[in-house]
């Protein structure tokens, strides 16, 4: 596999994983037109699409370069600022293709997926003189600020039901919410809250505490309708030598 995917796995600590088979799609590929695919302006370090940049870039844009190679698929790219935008665009099909997707039960109902091609541990971010985030496990009475859509809501209302939970656009409001006092904690995927920290050199943010969810297994999802371009990426990322990109978790 090209360098360029080894080199940001390493730098962000994700880890791939074994692939999970599809099931047989109920409908052909069409290999003519290319795949429109949906990608977050600001989720580092997969997705990355500054407003004035020309083009995206990140780890999911290097994977689907590689797939594009072994695959003869071709791939266009369009911008969303916020997760649910992207929701809305794959489920009214202005998008095929979605990436660095967690599956869950809810969202298995209406989405094909591959099987998880990288693994990444949840995080908190908080202000570093807060503690009680080891002491207190269930966060009752704490402000976890969550953004809209993002698996984190679903891991927050399983294992965190005693917490105040509060839902922004974006990755980017909840950091600044717990910046102005309006929330504790951040939760969240820990490469990307790395990132975003690391673009604020004057926030005292930091990641107070990681875990292992099963919902931070990353993968490529397309409607059910077009399960098929789903079955095809998962085919051929069973392909791709995963010996070559053994990686320590972050």
């Amino acid at each position: 596999m090209a360098g360029s995917v080894r080199g940001w796995l390493a730098t962000v600590g994700l880890v791939l994983l074994a692939w999970a088979g599809l099931p047989a799609p109920g409908h052909a590929e069409p290999t003519d037109a290319p795949v429109m695919v949906g990608l977050m302006a600001n989720f580092p370090p997969t997705e990355i699409w500054p407003a004035d940049a020309t083009g995206p870039s990140g780890l999911d844009v290097d994977l689907l370069a590689e797939l594009s190679r072994s695959t003869g698929l071709k791939f266009q790219f369009r911008r969303y600022d916020d997760f649910t935008s992207l929701m809305q665009a794959l489920q009214s099909g202005q998008v095929r293709l979605i990436t660095s997707i967690a599956r869950t039960e809810e969202r298995a109902r209406s989405l094909a997926f591959t099987g998880p091609y990288a693994s990444v541990r949840q995080g908190f971010v908080g202000r570093p003189d807060i503690t009680s985030v080891p002491a207190t496990p269930d966060l009752s009475g704490r402000r976890l600020a969550m953004a809209s859509g993002h698996v984190a809501e679903s891991v927050a209302q399983e294992r965190y039901p005693a917490a105040q939970r509060l839902s922004f656009p974006r990755v980017e409001d909840a950091l600044d919410a717990v910046e102005r006092n309006q929330a504790d904690f951040v939760l969240e995927a820990t490469p990307t809250l790395r990132a975003l920290i690391a673009n604020r050199p004057k926030s005292d943010l930091a990641v107070l505490r990681t875990y292992d969810f099963p919902e931070g297994h990353l993968r490529m999802a397309t409607s059910l309708r077009d399960a098929a371009l789903a079955s095809r990426l998962e085919t051929a990322l069973q392909a791709m030598d995963v010996q070559r990109l053994r990686l320590v978790r972050a």
